[in-house]
């Protein structure tokens, strides 16, 4: 993915990627606008995985990534093996990851930090 040539640009490094037509779709890439992901329920804990493994194995940033089958079995063997590990779900109730202020559901359960399950 050459953008530029840096001998030959005048003006600034930055110049050459935001006329590329590639780094543009890499930088306006989401996970919410691309066909296979915006039904998936980890699309937001893979972020539709790499872009440039996307372009190598699809030819477009504008695709899911080559791991996706992997990513979509190892989440929920994650989720439940750190939904035992009560400093883990604390961790991830610290930050509005998953919802502003909402405490994070694992398996049909909420998780309190320092409480187990309500």
């Amino acid at each position: 993915l050459a953008i530029g040539n840096v001998m030959e640009e005048t003006v600034s490094l930055r110049e050459p990627a935001r006329r590329n037509l590639h780094m543009q779709q890499i930088r306006e890439r989401r996970p919410k606008t691309l066909e296979d992901c915006v039904s998936c329920a980890y699309r937001e804990l893979c972020q539709s995985g790499c872009s440039v493994q996307a372009w190598e194995k699809y030819g477009t940033v504008r695709s899911k990534t080559p791991e996706c089958r992997y990513f979509k079995t190892i989440y929920p063997f994650l989720m439940r093996w750190l939904s035992f590990d009560a400093d883990a779900v604390a961790h991830f109730n610290r930050g509005p990851y998953f919802g502003e202020g909402d405490p994070l559901e694992i398996a049909g359960e909420t998780y309190i930090p320092g409480w187990g399950t309500a």
